[in-house]
C-alpha cells in the first residue's frame, strides 16, 4: 500500500478546502514577457479563463473535446462579475488571442451560437510582437469591422 499524500490547505487560501477547485499558475507564465505585458484585467480574465476549463469533465466541453472551452457572456458576468462593458471584454480577449494564451476555435458571432476557445503556447514564443492571426483565427470584434491582421 503506497503512502498517502496528506496536504493541508492553508485556511487564508479557502473557506472549504475539500471542495475547491483552484487555477495553477506557472512561474514562467507568470514571469513570461507575454504574460507582464497584458493589463491587469487581461490577466484577470485569463485566470478566470484557466479557472473555467476543466478538463476532467467532457459534458462541459464543446463536442467532448476536452481540449476546448467555452467563456461566453453569462460566465464572464454573472459567474465571475466581469465587464459591464462587453466591448471591453472583446479587446481584452483580442488581447489575449495577439499574445498567443488562446486561440478563438469557433466564433459565434454570427451564428448567435456560443464561442469555442481552446488554450496555446504560442505565449512562450512571444517577442514583443503580436501575433499575425490566420484567417481561421480573427475575433468576431476583427470580422466585424475588417481588422485581419495585427493592429
Amino acid at each position: 500500500m503506497g503512502k498517502k499524500n496528506i496536504y493541508s490547505v492553508p485556511t487564508w487560501l479557502t473557506t472549504n478546502p475539500n471542495k475547491n477547485r483552484f487555477s495553477k499558475l506557472y512561474d514562467d507564465m507568470v514571469f513570461s514577457p507575454a504574460f507582464l505585458s497584458l493589463t491587469n484585467n487581461q490577466k484577470l480574465l485569463l485566470i478566470c479563463m484557466q479557472h473555467e476549463y476543466n478538463p476532467s469533465t467532457k459534458a462541459k466541453h464543446p463536442d467532448n473535446n476536452v481540449n476546448e472551452f467555452y467563456f461566453n457572456r453569462s460566465i464572464y458576468k454573472k459567474k465571475y462579475g466581469l465587464y459591464s462593458n462587453d466591448n471591453q471584454f472583446y479587446r481584452d480577449r483580442d488581447a489575449l488571442i495577439k499574445k498567443g494564451f488562446i486561440i478563438q476555435v469557433k466564433g459565434g458571432y454570427t451564428t448567435r451560437e456560443k464561442t469555442v476557445y481552446k488554450f496555446s503556447d504560442r505565449w512562450q514564443r512571444w517577442n514583443g510582437t503580436d501575433f499575425e492571426l490566420n484567417s481561421n483565427e480573427r475575433t468576431g470584434s476583427m470580422m466585424k469591422w475588417g481588422r485581419h491582421t495585427k493592429e
